[in-house]
């Protein structure tokens, strides 16, 4: 039975407490700027996600659906709604849109929560409003282009294009299955249709309403002219868990056969579709399966696949992190000593930790993550903010790409050097995320040069490493507790390119 759970975490749905309040801040501000709610509206998570959120906003009189997401992503959603609505396709209406701010209103016709039964009038009205979807999705070139630009701009896929895109999506398969793949993305995309068709990808029955005139479509965050109406057939009839049981081969068969009468614009041959149906599910459930092994890998947030040492893969480690001379002392301070207490804080998978341990097996080695994975070494399960240890435990500490994603990040300092023991050290590194402006205000060197005790703070150096701008530093224990005259004021949550985590620049004032 494959872990659904583990599959939603591939789209970042388990976010952290940081991430989920700044996105319900986010939603609390395009609800003030809308004007059309009471000042006591309440406002609450539906779904969320690193990519996008939903919110219902309900008063005493009134009640709607927010979703933010993308700009560009909030563009396309009111254009493929006023594009059906004006074919006579029914959708939930859109109340107000800033499309600027990627935030989209509209009425709350309610949402499914949990398993639905097998009802199979119900899904007969959801194959048929499919079958209408995909007839009004069909369009020439020259219309297409017109009223979706941004899509259009990805260009429009040929037969030969999805197949490629199939076959290369499991590229990694091993040889009896990537054979079995070959052979179904040829059945998928034989019956693909000639024109630009467009796609509302992620077709579940919980993205619909049923209301007295039949089924309505709620959810149109995912468009593109890159998916095929069968794989939308697939996803409805053989998603795990959207039913109180799954459906049986007849049932699927019967309501596959119901969307062939009920398409108009394209002649489909029945036992043609539904193999195509069919080759969809098995794509579908290498996905899912592939989505739960890529979590087991790669559970929580941040960086998961971190070393030691630079390889050729290009993937990050610590030594091209902090940079060649800090590595250079990091490994004499290694190679020269004995049985050296290490910790790797936000450690991932523990490839650092592992690292360490098989080259210095002389050294003891923690890591410590929000989702530790089942290695052999110790991983603990922890927080940053709040270290699980005593005073004075580690003599080395390894805090590589975590200070971006905290809010208060001189806490963190304070906390890795509690647990520092004197002279000990810890190497840090963190992204910058905010263009001219670093993740830290004041400047980190400025704060440095007002810890106490003094000098605890140096080597402060900031590089470009994959195109991404890096500031790395050291922390070395004198005993005692870390002080500063500074006191965080404020963590502005922002994003950088296209990543999917939440960073924060910290913004703290002197107080003396």
């Amino acid at each position: 039975m494959l872990d659904l759970d583990l599959c939603a975490r591939v789209k970042r749905i388990t976010l952290s407490v940081e991430e989920q309040r700044a996105f319900l801040g986010r939603a609390v501000r395009q609800v003030t700027r809308c004007r059309l709610f009471t000042p006591c509206a309440q406002v609450r998570p539906l779904a969320l996600s690193d990519q996008t959120q939903t919110y219902r906003v309900s008063d005493s009189q009134y009640s709607a659906v927010l979703k933010l997401l993308a700009p560009a992503g909030a563009d396309v959603a009111v254009r493929v709604h006023r594009f059906f609505t004006s074919h006579g396709i029914p959708l939930a209406r859109i109340i107000w849109a800033d499309l600027d701010a990627g935030a989209v209103l509209y009425e709350d016709l309610g949402t499914q929560s949990g398993a639905s039964h097998r009802n199979l009038s119900e899904l007969r009205d959801l194959v048929r409003y499919l079958a209408r979807l995909h007839d009004v999705s069909m369009m020439d070139d020259r219309t297409a282009r017109r009223e979706f630009p941004t899509l259009a701009a990805e260009g429009f896929p040929s037969r030969s294009d999805l197949a490629a895109i199939i076959v290369g999506r499991y590229a990694s398969a091993g040889r009896s299955v990537r054979a079995r793949v070959i052979d179904r993305a040829a059945e998928l995309v034989e019956d693909a249709p000639p024109l630009p068709i467009l796609t509302i990808s992620d077709i579940k029955r919980e993205h619909f309403f049923f209301g007295r005139n039949g089924p309505v479509l709620v959810d149109l965050e995912l468009a593109s002219f890159w998916d095929l109406p069968a794989a939308n057939l697939a996803t409805l009839l053989g998603f795990p868990g959207q039913f109180d049981a799954p459906l049986d081969a007849t049932m699927k068969r019967s309501l596959v056969d119901e969307y062939v009468r009920e398409r108009q614009r394209q002649t489909l041959e029945p036992d043609r579709f539904f193999r195509a149906v069919e080759a969809a599910e098995f794509l579908l459930s290498l996905t899912l399966s592939g989505a739960v092994e890529h979590c087991r890998r790669q559970p929580g947030f941040i960086v998961r696949h971190r070393t030691l040492t630079a390889d050729e893969t290009g993937r990050q480690s610590v030594e091209t992190e902090i940079g060649a001379d800090k590595f250079r002392r990091l490994r004499q301070k290694l190679d020269e000593s004995s049985a050296l207490r290490i910790l790797d804080v936000a450690s991932g998978e523990g490839l650092t930790g592992k690292e360490i341990a098989s080259r210095w097996p002389q050294h003891r080695v923690t890591t410590l993550d929000l989702h530790p994975p089942a290695v052999t070494l110790p991983a603990v399960r922890g927080d940053a903010q709040c270290l699980p240890f005593a005073t004075g435990t580690f003599d080395i500490v390894l805090c590589v790409q975590l200070l971006q994603y905290v809010p208060d990040k001189l806490h963190v300092l304070r906390e890795v050097y509690r647990i520092l023991k004197p002279e000990g050290t810890a190497w840090f590194a963190m992204t910058e995320h905010f263009g001219d402006e670093f993740s830290l205000m004041p400047d980190l060197s400025e704060i440095a040069t007002a810890a106490d005790p003094p000098g605890v703070v140096g080597d402060v150096e900031t590089r470009t490493v994959a195109g991404r701008c890096v500031t790395a530093f050291t922390l070395v224990g004198r005993g005692g507790e870390l002080k500063w005259p500074w006191q965080f004021v404020s963590a502005v949550p922002s994003t950088a390119g296209e990543s999917v985590d939440c960073y924060y620049q910290s913004r703290y004032t002197w107080t003396r």
